[in-house]
């Protein structure tokens, strides 16, 4: 009698340490064209699951990655088995590998799941001409995020620009001009691109910014300067004509009389 009851404890307790957490397929944030600048993407939803004999007492989602807890968001209960989470307005700060935890009737539980979204720029309304003055160095931003972490390069004239040499420096996804001469000036293209795999297929996902650089002269302002004394040494030069032809006029005029 005891051993049929010592195995009838083992086989529960077998059950409940393979209790299985289902949760959903790998998601895409897919941001709608017309408001692709404010990076804003159609409502997803996030979900997992326990299996019997466990049932949900309670559920979050956080980022894998966050210790300090700023990304949990409490699970919605569909069923005792199903909770969920749906973010209406998801953006690319969303994208991450996700943890569902669970407090359940048999324990605590825990599973990964993931939020995938292309590169997006960050510094989108950020001014795409960029003025240096000779001479000096020029730093070009190419701020994306996306999940999977993008990958970025630079170029200029279809040619890759190198991480490091006497005239660039690339940090990241910054790119520094250094002494910059009117021969650096032109188009300076950042391209950044990540891959995940959705729905059993992978693609490849690209995002290009362009930089115009434009090299200003430090004497620059002269040419300016010089064309206004001009014109008002010009102006001056009239009025004084202007004033000595009046003058003279004035004078006939009282010789005649």
């Amino acid at each position: 009698m005891l051993v049929i009851i010592f195995f009838v404890l083992i086989s529960y307790s077998t059950t409940i340490l393979h209790s299985i957490i289902t949760t959903s397929k790998p998601q895409e944030i897919k941001y709608r064209k017309k408001t692709l600048d404010n990076g804003i993407g159609e409502p997803l939803t996030i979900w997992c699951s326990v299996s019997h004999p466990s049932t949900i007492i309670s559920s979050y989602f956080i980022k894998a990655n966050d210790k300090k807890g700023t990304s949990k968001v409490d699970g919605r209960l569909i069923s005792s088995q199903n909770t969920s989470y749906t973010f209406h307005k998801p953006t690319v700060t969303d994208a991450s590998q996700w943890k569902c935890l669970l407090k359940t009737s048999t324990g605590e539980e825990g599973a990964y799941l993931e939020i995938y979204s292309r590169p997006v720029l960050i510094n989108a309304n950020e001014s795409r001409v960029q003025y240096v003055y000779e001479g000096r160095d020029l730093s070009l931003n190419c701020i994306v995020k996306g999940h999977p972490k993008p990958v970025t390069k630079w170029t200029r004239k279809e040619v890759p620009i190198p991480y490091r040499n006497r005239e660039y420096n690339v940090t990241g996804s910054s790119l520094t001009l250094k002494n910059v001469h009117h021969d650096k000036g032109g188009i300076y293209i950042c391209t950044a691109i990540n891959k995940f795999r959705v729905n059993g297929s992978e693609r490849v996902y690209k995002t290009i910014m362009e930089q115009d650089v434009k090299v200003k002269s430090e004497l620059g302002w002269i040419l300016p300067l010089i064309i206004i004394i001009i014109t008002l040494v010009v102006l001056v030069i009239v009025i004084a004509i202007f004033e000595v032809r009046k003058r003279n006029s004035q004078m006939n005029s009282q010789e005649d009389e």
